[in-house]
């Protein structure tokens, strides 16, 4: 449905549902992994798993954490608006945390499909390979909005 010259928006019909879902998914999908991440840690430590694995599974759980540390900052930011136009840590941190988490998105993915056949069950790539679906996902909506990248101090 068209909204203005230059935008669309989702009529409501029957796909209305599809991206709070979606969202609702992803964010199961992020947390879940950032469980297995430590899980997939203590299982390296312990000599159960190869070391080439790791990396994989620790990715979800630093890229959860750069969207959280930005998500702080830009709570920061709004009790403290007069920083914004001066470059401090919290401005940025609103600038290269989204940053951060694309390319932990970007790195653990390809990681994932590069090590594919290394991991010992498949169900384990195949549930990576989702998360990092999720978190391209994520990364998308956060584009979309203009949150990749704020440099606030510039405005």
């Amino acid at each position: 449905m068209l909204i203005t010259r230059s935008g669309y928006a989702l009529s409501a019909g029957f796909w209305w549902w599809l991206p709070p879902a979606l969202l609702v998914l992803s964010g199961l999908l992020v947390l879940s992994s950032s469980l297995a991440a430590l899980v997939g840690l203590a299982r390296v430590l312990r000599r159960r798993i190869p070391r080439v694995q790791l990396l994989p599974r620790l990715l979800p759980l630093l890229a959860t954490s750069a969207l959280v540390v930005t998500a702080g900052a830009l709570f920061n930011l709004t009790e403290h608006f007069w920083m914004a136009g001066q470059v401090n840590l919290t401005t940025v941190l609103v600038s290269l945390g989204p940053l951060m988490f694309v390319a932990c998105t970007v790195g653990g993915l390809l990681l994932t499909v590069w090590y594919f056949g290394h991991f010992q069950r498949r169900a384990v790539a195949w549930y990576l390979l989702l998360t990092y679906g999720a978190l391209s996902w994520l990364a998308t909506v956060v584009a979309m909005y203009g949150w990749m990248s704020l440099r606030v101090w510039a405005l």
